[in-house]
């Protein structure tokens, strides 16, 4: 039952000269433009006054209400009761509106509807609509750079439905799902500069030739006894290892340098020729770094890539990096510049895993 200290829903004048709305709880913001109020009669037969006009007991304008219209501005049509009838209780009065309250005109004849809560701003679906296309673009990494147009729109666009009128749900999803999406492309986006960084990692590594690995002393290798870094070979003698590797170094013979020979600083020029035999069971990856020593002289190593730069048959003091199969060799030259080559001791090894053996044309 509705409260009977409360006046009813319907238009009222205002005391500006116009009508509003009172909802019957409190006036709205609905306003329309005054116009001469005819009470109505009540239904015929009934023993209540056709009309009543509500005085207001002061100075306030008078309300004119129509009972049990709800507010009705319909022109009358039937005359006023007599007066001898009785009138009906008075209605409880609304209290004047606020000077401050908004106002929406509503134009004469236009039938007013009580405020309804109104659906969702279309602003705030195409915001929802946008977030969900972006987020299923952002999962597919191929396409995920449209979803960094679609997010943005749909993020803004959120923001802008929050704040017009309408039902607030899509375009508070449409702001959440945006958040989501943007972490989810951000998240691919890391994975996939991460995964291109260790592809080209990954390619550079490819691209860098393997370097030799070389034996160590162990199985197979020969451990390192003091006689053979003690005792001095002849110049063209061989060097033999327990495992088979053999290394000769033959006498010393002049050497003229080339025009494209470094080193060649010295007043004499000599070269050997040094050859590895791998006698052994296994591969030998030789790399060897032989030294020379005059006594108290200077020597100077000499490197020359022979009169033809194209050719490595001549090249001299190059060492070889090919591997030695079991039962292969390899030899090539070597060259010192020294003031006198009467007393030359020269040291060399195989790999890092020999010992050196010592050379000599001394006493």
């Amino acid at each position: 039952m509705s409260d009977p200290t409360r006046a009813p829903a319907g238009w009222y004048e205002d005391g500006s000269g116009a009508r509003r709305y009172w909802d019957g709880d409190a006036w709205t913001q609905y306003v329309a433009p005054g116009s001469e109020t005819v009470p109505p009669s009540l239904p015929v037969g009934s023993d209540q006054a056709d009309t009543a006009v509500m005085p207001t007991g002061d100075d306030s304008p008078t309300i004119p209400f129509v009972w049990g219209s709800r507010g009705s501005d319909a022109a009358a049509t039937t005359p006023y009761a007599p007066a001898a009838a009785a009138a009906p209780p008075e209605p409880p009065m609304p209290p004047a509106p606020s000077s401050a309250a908004p106002a929406t005109t509503m134009l004469p004849g236009h039938p007013f509807t009580e405020p309804s809560n109104p659906g969702p701003h279309v602003v705030s679906i195409i915001a929802l609509v946008l977030a969900i296309v972006g987020l299923v673009f952002a999962l597919i990494p191929p396409v995920s750079g449209i979803a960094w147009i679609l997010v943005p729109a749909a993020f803004v666009l959120s923001i802008i439905g929050l704040s017009l009128r309408g039902a607030k749900w899509p375009a508070v999803t449409g702001l959440i799902v945006s958040i989501i999406a943007a972490i989810v492309g951000i998240v691919m986006l890391v994975t996939f500069v991460i995964g291109q960084i260790g592809t080209v990692i990954g390619e550079i590594d490819d691209a860098i030739p393997d370097v030799p690995v070389l034996p160590q002393p162990g199985d197979g290798q020969p451990e390192a006894p003091d006689a053979l870094t003690a005792g001095n070979l002849a110049f063209g003698e061989t060097m033999t290892w327990d495992d088979g590797v053999a290394l000769t170094v033959s006498a010393p013979e002049p050497y003229t340098p080339s025009e494209f020979a470094v080193g060649a600083t010295q007043a004499n020029h000599i070269v050997f020729t040094l050859t590895i035999t791998n006698n052994s069971s296994e591969d030998l990856q030789p790399l060897p770094l032989p030294t020379l020593s005059a006594g108290d002289q200077e020597v100077s190593q000499v490197i020359d890539l022979g009169g033809d730069l194209l050719d490595p048959g001549d090249d001299v003091g190059i060492p070889p990096t090919a591997t030695v199969e079991p039962g292969g060799s390899v030899s090539w030259r070597v060259a010192w510049s020294v003031d006198d080559p009467s007393a030359l001791t020269l040291q060399v090894a195989p790999n890092f895993a020999y010992p050196s053996a010592t050379f000599t044309n001394g006493p």
